[in-house]
């Protein structure tokens, strides 16, 4: 899952007798995996805390399919006469389909034989000897009308009489059979929970590896010193209670900017900047904090491209990551769309325990990850504009 590299390095000097904090700085700060971690440690956080909300409902819903099925268990041991009546009920319905069947090609094929013989007779010359033709078609017409015929209307009766006995065995076993049909549906449905919920588990945990694995290309393209400058930048974050909310996006924007190490320290003061005074304003309830946390991250990006000299203040950074938004927004846009209209479909055919699975299958996958972020942000602040209106009153 999330790797979680060492920040310092204990040195110990046995002449002093004292253990001593090395940070190393060169070398921790040089690390690509320690930005990959801080970058990843909110997802890291956030996944571990679905997985296990949804590890408890999944061993819930196991434990309740367990029951499920001891309790068809149960009910069909208790019925199994009920059970067995009906299927050797329907056993000889089979079996005299079958005999019905066989009497009834027996003698298509008997009228066949008859016809071919009396076509036979018809196309010989006129004084022809028919002897041996006549007393074929005569035997084998007896044979039509008094056995094969008689035989086909006896295995028609029998069928009738063996479907009759099916229904009137089904009716008195109604009870019965519907309890255990009852039963069978609980089954199914538990099944149809636990499926969702382990196709649940698995879209969070494809997700996070998604987002990862972009994470971990994105720090590959950064050169050493942007790296370096993100990590010491990101340093005060790892040791502070506000954290910070660095995403894939932003590592993306000083790709796309080139950005030096001041215009990435401008970049993570920004995002800390944000952090830091949402938390306050949910704590304290108080919605200045919500409209200093913009303005604070508005002064640091606009400083961004001004040290580099090109283009609006705070262009390139901004731009990057409300393209990203953007995206992401329309692309869920049409996820939803698209996973609404399998979800109508699936209540329809009564498939429910399908719907979990194809969820996040969809196109737009990567973008409504991006997406769920930014809804993500935008309820912290309207959460800590309630919060600081329920304060005032």
């Amino acid at each position: 899952m999330t790797r979680y590299s060492s920040l310092t390095k204990l040195v110990v000097t046995a002449a002093l007798g004292l253990f001593v904090a090395l940070p190393a700085a060169a070398e921790k700060f040089s690390d690509p995996d320690l930005l990959i971690d801080t970058v990843m440690s909110r997802e890291a956080a956030e996944l571990e805390k679905t997985l296990t909300g949804l590890n408890a409902d999944l061993t819930g819903a196991q434990a309740d399919l367990l029951a499920a099925q001891e309790e068809l268990a149960q009910i069909e041991e208790a019925n199994a006469d009920a059970v067995k009546a009906v299927d050797d009920a329907k056993a000889a319905v089979m079996s005299r389909e079958g005999a019905l069947n066989e009497a009834t090609t027996a003698l298509s094929d008997a009228e066949a034989d008859l016809k071919d013989l009396m076509d036979e007779r018809d196309a010989l010359p006129d004084g022809a000897d028919t002897t041996e033709l006549d007393d074929k078609i005569a035997d084998l017409t007896d044979q039509i009308d008094n056995v094969l015929t008689p035989a086909k209307e006896d295995a028609a009766d029998d069928l009738q009489d063996a479907q009759e006995t099916l229904a009137q065995t089904q009716e008195e076993n109604a009870g019965p059979l519907q309890e255990i049909l009852d039963a069978k549906a609980a089954v199914e449905a538990r099944e149809g929970e636990v499926e969702g919920i382990e196709g649940q588990i698995a879209d969070a945990q494809n997700a996070f590896d998604d987002e990862l694995a972009e994470t971990e290309m994105l720090v590959s393209q950064l050169s050493d010193e942007q790296v370096t400058a993100f990590n010491r930048s990101l340093n005060n974050a790892l040791h502070n209670r506000f954290g910070v909310d660095i995403d894939p996006e932003d590592l993306q924007a000083a790709l796309d900017g080139d950005f030096d190490k001041k215009q990435i320290n401008f970049l993570t003061k920004a995002l800390e900047s944000e952090a830091k005074f949402l938390t306050l304003a949910t704590e304290t309830g108080n919605e200045r904090f919500i409209d200093k946390a913009a303005s604070e991250k508005e002064k640091f990006l606009n400083k961004i491209d001004s040290f580099a000299g090109k283009g609006e203040p705070g262009e390139a950074a901004r731009d990057a990551r409300e393209a990203a938004k953007d995206a992401a927004k329309a692309t869920a846009r049409g996820a939803a769309k698209q996973t609404a209209k399998e979800t109508a479909k699936e209540a329809a055919k009564s498939a429910a325990k399908d719907a979990a699975k194809d969820a996040a299958k969809d196109a737009g996958q990567q973008a409504a990850k991006s997406a769920a972020k930014n809804a993500a942000k935008q309820a912290a602040k309207e959460a800590a504009r309630d919060a600081a209106k329920n304060n005032r009153s």
